[in-house]
């Protein structure tokens, strides 16, 4: 099947979700007018990366899942992958959320949380555990995306392997999305190596998005 998937490298400021959601907004009608089946956003694309304590905050929170309600209801045939926090009992996730015709079609949160670095996912969410494809429609025809989180892909350490779960479940296509602090110099870093992650038969096929915080 073919498909025509927008990656949409905006630049999300940390807290700031109302200007987020309108740089979002403003790309998913753009990725529309091109004709795009898929728009793709950063991760926590509507809040910014690295925001900490910010996470222990319900109120913003609850902000940035009013802030999904609103791009949700601005989707149409084009489907969206986009960063967020999302929020249960148990906790608060890194999580992405697809979006198609005015409906969450579903919620693929982070399995595997970094903790070196400037990262510190262990300290403020919750793992996912859910690994499961999430359908989208192509043209009239189903599509079932295999959605991850960042560290999700860089699997080789963790007792779970998310992408080859989801290939093994059937994905037709992995979408990972990322975010990275800002720094200088940042774009000119050699790009993280990342593992093979398609089957012999060249299917599916690996997508990654980026988004870089000011």
């Amino acid at each position: 099947m073919d498909i025509d998937v927008t990656l949409s490298q905006v630049n999300p400021t940390t807290g700031d979700i109302k200007g987020n959601t309108d740089r979002i907004v403003d790309s998913l009608e753009r990725a529309e007018q091109d004709g795009s089946d898929v728009v793709v956003f950063p991760e926590m694309a509507i809040t910014g990366y690295c925001i900490r304590d910010l996470i222990e905050d319900e109120t913003f929170v609850d902000e940035n899942r009013r802030a999904l309600d609103y791009i949700r209801r601005r989707t149409g045939d084009t489907a969206v992958v986009v960063g967020v926090i999302d929020r249960d009992d148990r906790g608060v996730y890194n999580a992405a959320a697809v979006l198609q015709n005015g409906t969450v079609r579903g919620i693929a949160r982070k399995v595997l949380l970094p903790n070196y670095r400037y990262f510190d996912d262990e300290r403020y969410f919750e793992a996912g555990e859910d690994i499961s494809p999430i359908q989208i429609a192509v043209n009239g025809e189903q599509m079932d995306l295999g959605v991850t989180v960042c560290e999700d892909m860089w699997d080789e350490e963790y007792d779970r392997q998310p992408i080859t779960e989801l290939a093994d479940a059937g994905a037709d296509l992995l979408i990972n999305i990322n975010a990275s602090p800002f720094e200088a110099g940042k774009r000119h870093d050699p790009p993280r190596d990342y593992p093979a992650t398609h089957r012999a038969d060249g299917t599916p096929t690996h997508l990654r998005e980026y988004g870089w915080r000011r």
